[in-house]
C-alpha cells in the first residue's frame, strides 16, 4: 500500500472536529473537546470503495477522503460524534424517535381525515398492515419508498405528507 500519514488541524471548532489523521491503520479525529475517535482502514475501505489516500477538513465540518482517483468522500462530523460521544449517542437517538413519532401521527391524521382503515391505506400503497401500524406508532422509521407510496395515494408530495400541510397541487417533491 502506498500510503503517506497525513495530518491537517482545524482552528475554528469547539465540539466539531479539530483534527483529522490518516495512517495505515485508518483515520483518527480529534473534537475541540478532546474526543477522539478511529476509525479503521478496513471500514474506511469498504465505506468509499477503496484505500483513501490522503484526509483534509471541510470548511463546513466534513472529512474528505481522497482517494487514488482524485475523488474526495465526504464523511460528516456527527458520524463520527455519534461514534464515541453517549450524551450526543443519546440526544441524536431521542430526536430520531420523537420524529419517527411525529411524522407516524402524521401520516395516520391523513388516513383518518380520508376515513380509511389502516388495512384500506396498506393495501393502496403496497405495504403491510403491520408496517403502517409501526409507521403511524412511531415504532418504525418510514423509509423514503414508504412515504413516496403512501404520498403518492394521498395525492401529496412527500414533503406534504411529513410536514401535514394541505394540498396545494404542487408534487414535485
Amino acid at each position: 500500500m502506498n500510503l503517506q500519514t497525513t495530518e491537517v488541524f482545524a482552528p475554528w471548532t469547539h465540539q466539531l472536529l479539530a483534527r483529522a489523521k490518516l495512517s495505515a491503520a485508518g483515520l483518527d479525529v480529534w473534537f475541540g473537546d478532546g474526543l477522539t475517535c478511529r476509525v479503521p482502514m478496513a471500514e474506511l475501505r469498504q465505506r468509499v470503495g477503496q484505500v483513501p489516500r490522503a484526509v483534509t477538513l471541510s470548511e463546513i465540518n466534513e472529512v474528505l477522503l481522497r482517494v487514488a482517483s482524485g475523488e474526495d468522500y465526504a464523511i460528516p462530523w456527527d458520524f463520527f460524534r455519534f461514534r464515541v460521544d453517549a450524551a450526543y449517542r443519546a440526544n441524536m437517538q431521542a430526536i430520531d424517535a420523537d420524529s419517527d413519532r411525529v411524522v407516524g401521527a402524521r401520516i395516520r391524521a391523513w388516513r383518518e381525515g380520508r376515513g380509511w382503515s389502516q388495512t384500506a391505506l396498506a393495501d393502496a400503497a403496497h405495504l403491510s398492515r403491520v408496517t403502517l401500524s409501526r409507521v403511524e406508532s412511531g415504532r418504525q422509521e418510514a423509509t423514503l419508498p414508504t412515504l413516496r407510496a403512501l404520498a403518492t395515494v394521498f395525492a401529496l408530495s412527500v414533503g406534504q405528507l411529513v410536514a401535514g400541510m394541505e394540498d396545494t397541487g404542487d408534487h414535485d417533491e
